[in-house]
């Protein structure tokens, strides 16, 4: 052994520096420690408990060594008797306790239930040890001896074991946690092949528990503390707010809670609850699941995925896999669990929902009335990732509140109906016996009164006769008992409340509902509405359709925003950056799309009306550049070849810069639409007008999209025509607002077309405008 290796193992192993020793060992685990319990307790993860639970027994250990080392220094304890044995016992309990945090990171039943078996036997075999070794007279030295070999290579065995299970499971930091169990291994190797056997303590041992110990602060590190409060994406026009709850009125929104309130049937309720929970907490995938039954089955009844907005089926999910959510939904408490590739919980769902990953996890229980929790709101983040906060888990508890009011309504609602249907069929069952019981007496009745019966052989007196009239008073005993039980069904129906009555209520509540909100739509159309005379009904009805238009474009535009911000935010991790790069894009591209949504949608105009644009000196080529990069990617995906004719040197425009690369990336989308793959279209630019004053710029784009039909020219770049035509890739809607953009900067546009071949759109630009102000007419 080299000498100063010796030296470091004498300072380790000899008072005063084997406290030192210990003291590095106790800060370590003493510094991850609070760690944990921060992590548990402002997120409320499964994960922090269970590092709370295993970090505090090592601490505690840790610090009954060096207690114990501290007192026999001053010679108040037999060293060689008692600190021998129990050095090596603290070590292998501290390792059992360390695989166990880093392997297991979330609760798994057949692992804790093997990890407290072996911790209970090797602390009794650990008593066993000290008290055999404390009986001895004259031990010798510990190091090399039976008891310490056996103990290097029960550890030698865990720690292997150890390592094995991380590189299988891979949970969250199981490189680090590789790193730590392999430096005690190899320190359990050292001291199982090159023992002291001068000594009683394991020099080199304490050597590699040095350098692995201060691995213990990147345990709580695994799982992600908290998250920023995520910024719900606003609407275009408005700002951007921080608050939990939505501040705009989103259409579908809106139409998702009024069909919350006339969800008659309960697996309607069940999917617009997952519906509506979805579009208020942007949960990728939310799902509406049940409490545990008896035999600890899950039931989920529907669940919603926002991001391909469909309603998915429910399936069953077995408690006993997913004992953290099947917990929770029993015992009424929310549950957040970070994303895991280890997590039981997770995985479960994950393979239930036929999901590749299930994201992070956030549940909170919708409690009943009585007690308890008859069922629970799932959300999960597989296509985002997106962590959850305490604040998502704050509106969720505060939304699930809401709905445990309306489920419970519809639930009652559901069992007066169903047993509304009981008493009817009763009733109609008693009404059918009762005619059939009265047809039976009228019979005997009239074989009473016939005279001719004594032809018949039955004369009065006979036994005969005596049986006919005991039958026909029994079928008048019927009849009274058939009479009472219908007036009684009678009385329980009218006891009921009045179905047809709650939903005519539910009918009037939604139509004043949606008259109010028709009417704060037209009184901010006429705020933002310039003072003019009454438009034409024509007119209207053009703007209503734009309007409508614009509106559905919003919504998707709201999404990618918000989705993108999100992406691009410190919460998520670290992008690559080309990634980042790609997101960026999508950003500029998103943010000029809202602007120019919000500038059709705040600025109606009619035929008479203005439209605002901003004007300024802008060059050509950059703007026909933008357009060719707004255009690439799906050009490219269909093999489309862009074939670009333009002079060398273009004459500056004073245009809205924004609003004319609108209409070029516009009618380049349109052509590669209608253009087949492999195919090809054209962009072709020239300068008219005399030498040296150029007057007008000729921009015009050809595609192979077999043309457009005579009768449909007319009505091209119609607002009222929303329905695409062959050779035209985009609807009338959408050319119309290319043509009130051109005509706004003093051009015009048109269509050429031959059949079977394709159609060129040509725009013809000023180069200097003939306003000179911000407003065009």
């Amino acid at each position: 052994m080299p000498a100063i290796l010796q030296e470091l193992v004498t300072l380790l192993t000899r008072p005063p520096g084997n406290l030192i020793y210990h003291l590095v060992l106790a800060f370590s685990t003493a510094a991850a420690l609070p760690a944990a319990l921060n992590l548990w307790r402002h997120s409320g993860y499964p994960q922090g408990r269970r590092m709370v639970i295993g970090l505090a027994p090592i601490l505690l250990l840790l610090l009954a060594l060096f207690f114990v080392g501290g007192i026999s220094w001053q010679g108040l304890l037999a060293e060689r008797s008692i600190l021998p044995p129990l050095d090596r016992a603290i070590a292998l309990l501290s390792l059992l306790l360390i695989v166990w945090l880093w392997a297991f990171p979330e609760p798994q039943r057949l692992a804790d239930s093997a990890c407290l078996l072996l911790f209970l036997l090797t602390f009794t075999l650990a008593i066993l040890n000290l008290a055999w070794w404390a009986s001895q007279l004259n031990p010798a030295t510990y190091n090399g001896s039976v008891l310490d070999l056996s103990a290097q290579v029960y550890a030698l065995v865990i720690a292997f074991a150890g390592l094995l299970l991380l590189l299988i499971r891979r949970p969250p930091g199981w490189s680090f946690g590789f790193a730590m169990i392999f430096l005690l291994a190899l320190g359990h190797l050292a001291q199982l092949l090159f023992p002291d056997r001068q000594g009683d303590f394991p020099g080199l041992l304490r050597i590699a528990q040095l350098a692995a110990f201060p691995l213990l602060l990147s345990l709580p590190q695994r799982f992600p503390l908290s998250v920023a409060p995520t910024s719900v994406p606003a609407a275009p026009g408005l700002l951007a707010t921080t608050t939990p709850v939505p501040t705009h009125t989103d259409p579908r929104l809106v139409d998702a809670l009024l069909s919350l309130a006339a969800s008659a049937s309960k697996p309607d309720l069940c999917q617009q609850v997952t519906r509506l929970t979805s579009m208020i907490m942007l949960s990728d995938f939310t799902m509406l699941a049940a409490s545990p039954d008896d035999d600890w089955q899950i039931s989920i009844l529907c669940c919603y995925d926002l991001i391909r907005e469909e309603l998915r089926d429910g399936a069953n999910l077995n408690g006993n896999q997913a004992p953290a959510i099947a917990a929770a939904l029993r015992h009424a408490h929310p549950l957040r669990i970070p994303d895991s590739n280890t997590s039981p919980d997770l995985l479960e769902l994950a393979h239930a929902m036929h999901l590749e990953r299930a994201g992070h996890l956030l549940c909170a229980p919708i409690a009943s009335p009585t007690g308890g929790a008859s069922m629970g709101l799932i959300l999960l983040s597989p296509y985002s990732n997106r962590p959850w906060s305490l604040d998502d888990q704050t509106r969720l508890l505060s939304l699930s509140k809401s709905l445990a009011h309306v489920l419970l309504r519809a639930h009652e609602q559901h069992a007066q109906v169903t047993e509304m249907e009981t008493l009817t069929q009763s009733l109609q069952a008693a009404h059918s016996n009762l005619l059939i019981v009265q047809q039976e007496n009228q019979s005997l009745l009239e074989q009473r009164q016939n005279p001719a019966l004594a032809g018949s052989g039955i004369a009065p007196g006979s036994t005969q006769f005596a049986a006919l009239l005991s039958d026909q008073e029994q079928a008048q005993q019927t009849i009274s008992q058939l009479t009472q039980e219908i007036e009684h069904l009678h009385q329980q129906l009218q006891a009921l409340p009045s179905i047809p009555a709650a939903r005519a209520h539910q009918e009037n509540v939604q139509a004043e509902l949606r008259l109010a909100l028709e009417e704060i739509a037209s009184l901010r159309s006429e705020l933002a509405s310039p003072v003019s005379q009454p438009a034409p009904l024509l007119a209207d009805q053009r703007l209503e359709n734009l309007n409508a238009l614009v509106q559905d474009l919003r919504q998707p535009m709201a999404a990618i925003t918000g989705y993108t911000e999100f992406l691009l935010g410190e919460s998520v991790g670290i992008l690559g950056a080309l990634q980042r790069k790609f997101l960026e894009r999508i950003k500029i591209a998103s943010d000029r799309m809202t602007t120019l949504l919000d500038d059709i949608l705040q600025q109606p105009y009619h035929e008479s009306a203005t439209l605002q644009l901003s004007l300024q000196l802008a060059e050509l080529n950059k703007i026909i550049d933008q357009a060719i990069f707004n255009t690439s990617e799906p050009l490219q995906q269909k093999n489309i070849a862009l074939r670009v004719d333009m002079p060398d040197e273009l004459p500056q425009l004073e245009t809205d810069p924004q609003a004319l690369e609108q209409v070029i990336t516009n009618l380049l989308e349109n052509a590669g639409k209608v253009t087949p793959d492999q195919g090809e279209i054209s962009l072709r630019l020239e300068v008219k007008g005399e030498t040296g004053e150029p007057g007008f710029i000729l921009i015009q784009v050809a595609d192979q999209g077999g043309g457009i039909g005579p009768q449909d020219i007319p009505r091209i770049f119609s607002r009222l025509y929303t329905t695409p035509v062959s050779g035209a890739g985009d609807s009338g809607a959408g050319l119309s607002i290319i043509k009130t953009l051109v005509e706004a900067l003093h051009g015009r546009i048109w269509v050429d077309t031959e059949p079977g071949v394709g159609a060129v759109f040509s725009i013809l630009m000023p180069v200097s405008a003939a306003a000179n102000g911000d407003e065009i007419a």
